[in-house]
């Protein structure tokens, strides 16, 4: 049977890559639609899934909109959803894109509809991720064994990676966790021949999969060992790639050995053992 934390895990992580995958699938709609009736609205703001943007574009979904309600309404909806209290500068902005736009004024009424159903169930489905992280945190959180110190990622993801592999001990060796996750070479042998440079197995669970590439992602640009190891191997004349997936091999090492030994993360870990392994 397995782990009932971990069973309830598996379940809250499972429900919040839909929801991510839902809104990510909207977010190429909303980029479609400002693309043929406001593209300028793209440049104005960095990060178009922000609450501003999604208040504005609920509100005023279209240029004929953003016109008519002009500086003083835009700047009210501005003030309100922006935890960085945007302003009437930021309003004159997207004014003039509207005025200047380039978009097909024929669908502004169809698309702008569309626009401001799906920027306001972006934001729902925001808040209702945000939510859920608390939920996960929490049963998190209640785990006996905690990753405290790994090098990257959120109770989020670890929680969701721990739900995936459960019980560890089934594992007996680091070589047969890699090869259930699919994080190894895939063997190809036909006849006498080997392949020389086998790809990565598309076997494993695909939920770890990419998980670990994104966490081996985000080693590169936050953790400095990680990142000092991507620079030299790539100096080297390593495949990005390649090297990406060696840092994923690394992590799940990592992975591996806190949760069998049940101790903290040691930065001077793999130092220690290649002494060990040498006699030093």
């Amino acid at each position: 049977m397995p782990d009932p934390i971990l069973d309830n895990l598996k379940e809250l992580t499972r429900f919040r890559t839909d929801l991510v995958d839902e809104k990510a699938t909207m977010m190429i709609h909303l980029r479609e639609s400002l693309g043929i009736l406001f593209p300028e609205f793209d440049k104005v703001f960095r990060q178009l899934d922000s609450s501003a943007s999604l208040a504005v574009l609920t509100a005023f979904p279209s240029p004929e909109c953003l016109i008519r309600a002009g500086e003083d309404e835009v700047t009210k909806i501005l003030s309100l959803a922006s935890p960085h209290r945007m302003g009437r500068g930021m309003a004159s902005r997207i004014i003039e894109g509207a005025k200047d736009t380039v978009g097909v004024a024929q669908k502004q009424p169809a698309i702008g509809i569309k626009i401001s159903i799906l920027a306001k169930k972006i934001a729902s489905l925001q808040a209702t991720i945000r939510e859920l992280d608390k939920q996960i945190t929490v049963v998190y959180n209640s785990l006996p064994n905690k990753l405290q110190g790994f090098p990257c990622g959120k109770a989020t993801s670890l929680a969701a990676i721990i739900s995936e592999i459960g019980d560890i001990h089934r594992f007996a060796t680091l070589k047969k966790f890699l090869s259930h996750l699919g994080w190894c070479p895939q063997s190809f042998q036909t006849g006498g021949y080997h392949m020389e440079h086998p790809r990565m197995s598309h076997a494993g669970n695909k939920h770890v999969r990419r998980l670990i590439w994104m966490l081996s992602i985000h080693a590169i640009k936050n953790v400095p060992r990680y990142r000092l190891y991507f620079i030299t191997r790539v100096k080297e004349g390593k495949a990005k790639m390649h090297i990406l997936i060696a840092i994923g091999r690394k992590l799940l090492s990592v992975l591996y050995t806190m949760l069998k030994k049940g101790t903290s993360y040691d930065p001077n870990w793999e130092e220690v053992g290649h002494l060990a392994a040498a006699g030093h």
